[in-house]
This record gives structure tokens, C-alpha cells and sequence, in this order.
């Protein structure tokens, strides 16, 4: 007969309590066992100082340095310096809870080799399918990494990836590792319930908000593509009472026209009670929610604006259509292609079957829930 998980140590790159750290996943997951009684125990993985002076000083120089002979600089978070703090964090952790049942890791990188305590280790996905999503062969500055990740990968008691795509890949990647798939990422809501349907329906039906959520460093791009469709489309229908707004990037990320109607928020921060109501202000105000990016579209948010009944204009990145289908019924899948993108928020604003797809774009994702996918995840940590 099992027994119900009494302890748990979490360890993140970032605090598993705030929801900054790895797309609130971590957060969500805490709170979720929290309510469950289980005594969680979170460590930060990350010494913010080395951290900051590494990424914004000496990974910018050695950037030059390296760039020019085809050599990308890893992050502090593949130095290491990060490892030998990190690991130092991680055993005096351990010995500090010897009663927990399991180590919980939000990363592929690090698992508890100090004792019998067993680790889970929980991601996305590992660094070389990171590297050849962006199209990079690994250089010598990253063979280290990549050895220590497959050693935690392979060590560990369970591996799980929030993609079963990517699960797959991995088991054939670590044919000894314990890698498995227990379900999607699940909606990273900090919200709560979305309130009345029928009134949220209605108040985006007469919204003119298209918005675009991602960070400058992946998603500048697409985020221009998406500012030059709105630029066309309103060159042609200048009657057109339409907005986009952007979370994640300022002003001086991207070519705005002057007097288009663009609105950048820079990153919003949930944990702050003003940016925690502005950013699900945009979300339950949006027409549509719309990425272009073609290998990976910001797949957290995506399904966060279609929890709160937000058609979506999305590339048909992998793990999307994986989830998904090659076909959707909430909203249209688009290339990265100005004249199209327009066409699409066109016909997002002009059809009359939009309650519908908002109606979608929820039911699809629904029963997403982390408390549906902390129950499978207890379940399977259970001693």
C-alpha cells in the first residue's frame, strides 16, 4: 500500500516560489503541493550576483571575443561556476531534510548523488535540442554541460518532459534514462476561474487589442513581423480601431512607424500586484493573441490566452500541432509573412463565427490544470 508524500525539496534556477522562474511552472507546482499539506522545501539554484556580472559583462565580452569565429558563449546557467555553487546549495539541502521522499528538479543539468533520496527531474527540453532548434552545432564550450546533463538525466529516478514530442526524442536520445510523459504543460494561470463567459466573449468581440507576448531575445522578430502586419493592414483599412501590445519587450527593441498604434510593456511581472492585474487586464481584453515565431512560439502563453478564451494567429511550430493538430479550430495557423499575418487579424476581427472560436480556444485546453497534473505527478512519486 503507498503512502501519501510527506517532504519535498524543490531546487529551480530562480526561486520556485515566484512566478518569474521558468514560465510560473514552478510556482503553480509549489502551491498546488502546498494545499496538499506536503511540506515543500524550495531552493534557488541561482547566485544572482555571479549571475549578473557573468551574463551582462563577461558573456557580453567574450561575445565578441567568440561570435566572430562562429563560437555562442553559453549562459552563466552552463558555466562551471554554476555548477560548483549549485551543487553546493543541493547537499546542504539534502542534509539538512534527510526525511524527504524525493528532490525535485526544474532542470536536466543537476540530481541528488549525495544520498538514497530519489530524484524527479522536470523540463522542457536538454541543451543539444535547444542548440539545434536554433540551428547550432554544439561548440567545445558546451561538451561539459551536455556530459553533466545526460549524467543527471541518466541518474535520475524519473525524467519527465511537459512535451510528449519531446519525451519521445528524449527516450531515444538516454535509452537508459527513466524518461517519461505525464501530460502538456499545463495553464500556468496565476489568475484564477476567467469570470462570466459570456460577458468576457462579448467584451473581446468589441475589443480592438492584438496581443504578443515573448521576450527580445527569442522573439524580437517575430514581434517586428507581427508590427509590420498591423502597419499594412492599416494602410489599407485605416478605419480600423486596432492595437498591439506587447509584453516582454520595450520601444527600443523594434521598428515602430511613428503614430502607429503600438503599446510595449516590457516584462510584467505576476508577483507584482499592479503587473499581475495589467497583464490579465490585456489577457481578458484581447481580440486575439498572436506569435509568428516558426521553430518555437511562446507555447505557455499561447495556452494561458486560450484559457481565458483567446483565439490564436500561431506559427505551426511542433509541439503545437503536437498538441493540437495540424488543422485548428480556434484561430489560424500563419508563416512568418506580414500580408498573411494581416489577413489573418482580418479575419479574426470580421467573422461572425468568433464566440465560437473563443468557446475553441478554452475547451481545448481546460482540463490542462496543474491540479490534474500534480496529481499524476504525486502519484508517481509516491514511495
Amino acid at each position: 500500500m503507498s503512502h501519501p508524500v510527506k517532504t519535498i525539496i524543490i531546487f529551480a534556477n530562480g526561486d520556485p516560489r515566484k512566478a518569474a522562474t521558468w514560465s510560473n511552472v514552478p510556482c503553480c507546482i509549489v502551491r498546488q503541493l502546498e494545499q496538499r499539506d506536503l511540506r515543500v522545501h524550495t531552493v534557488n539554484l541561482l547566485c544572482h550576483p555571479l549571475q549578473q556580472g557573468y551574463d551582462h559583462v563577461i558573456r557580453k565580452v567574450l561575445r565578441l571575443l567568440l561570435l566572430p569565429f562562429g563560437i555562442h558563449p553559453p549562459y552563466y546557467v552552463h558555466t562551471r561556476l554554476h555548477r560548483w555553487c549549485a551543487e553546493r546549495k543541493i547537499r546542504h539541502a539534502i542534509w539538512s531534510f534527510p526525511d524527504a521522499c524525493c528532490c525535485l528538479f526544474f532542470s536536466y543539468l543537476f540530481y541528488n548523488r549525495y544520498n538514497t533520496i530519489p530524484s524527479l527531474l522536470l523540463g522542457d527540453w536538454p541543451i543539444p535540442f535547444d542548440l539545434q532548434r536554433k540551428g547550432r552545432r554544439p561548440s567545445f564550450l558546451y561538451r561539459r554541460v551536455i556530459r553533466q546533463e545526460e549524467e543527471a538525466i541518466t541518474h535520475a529516478r524519473h525524467v519527465l518532459s511537459v512535451f510528449q514530442l519531446r519525451a519521445v526524442e528524449m527516450q531515444r536520445a538516454y535509452p537508459t534514462a527513466a524518461v517519461r510523459f505525464i501530460g502538456n504543460l499545463f495553464v500556468n494561470n496565476c489568475y484564477g476561474t476567467p469570470p462570466d463567459v459570456n460577458a468576457l466573449i462579448h467584451k473581446k468581440r468589441k475589443s480592438g487589442i492584438l496581443l504578443f507576448v515573448g521576450k527580445p531575445d527569442r522573439y524580437r522578430h517575430a514581434a517586428q513581423q507581427v508590427v509590420d502586419a498591423l502597419a499594412l493592414l492599416l494602410s489599407e483599412e485605416p478605419w480600423r480601431a486596432l492595437q498591439l501590445h506587447i509584453i516582454g519587450m520595450e520601444d527600443q527593441s523594434l521598428t515602430i512607424p511613428p503614430a502607429l498604434p503600438v503599446v510595449c510593456h516590457g516584462y510584467l511581472d505576476k508577483d507584482h500586484r499592479e503587473e499581475h492585474a495589467e497583464y490579465y487586464r490585456l489577457l481578458m481584453d484581447a481580440r486575439m493573441i498572436i506569435n509568428p515565431s516558426p521553430c518555437w512560439a511562446a507555447y505557455s502563453s499561447l495556452v494561458e490566452a486560450m484559457y481565458f478564451y483567446t483565439p490564436v494567429i500561431v506559427s505551426p511550430f511542433d509541439a503545437f500541432t503536437d498538441a493540437f493538430g495540424q488543422t485548428i479550430d480556434f484561430g489560424c495557423y500563419t508563416t512568418p509573412d506580414a500580408r498573411q499575418i494581416s489577413d489573418h487579424i482580418r479575419y479574426l476581427c470580421d467573422t461572425p463565427n468568433y464566440p465560437l472560436l473563443c468557446k475553441r480556444a478554452h475547451h481545448h485546453v481546460k482540463d490542462n490544470t496543474c491540479t490534474r497534473f500534480v496529481d499524476e505527478l504525486i502519484h508517481l512519486i509516491e514511495p
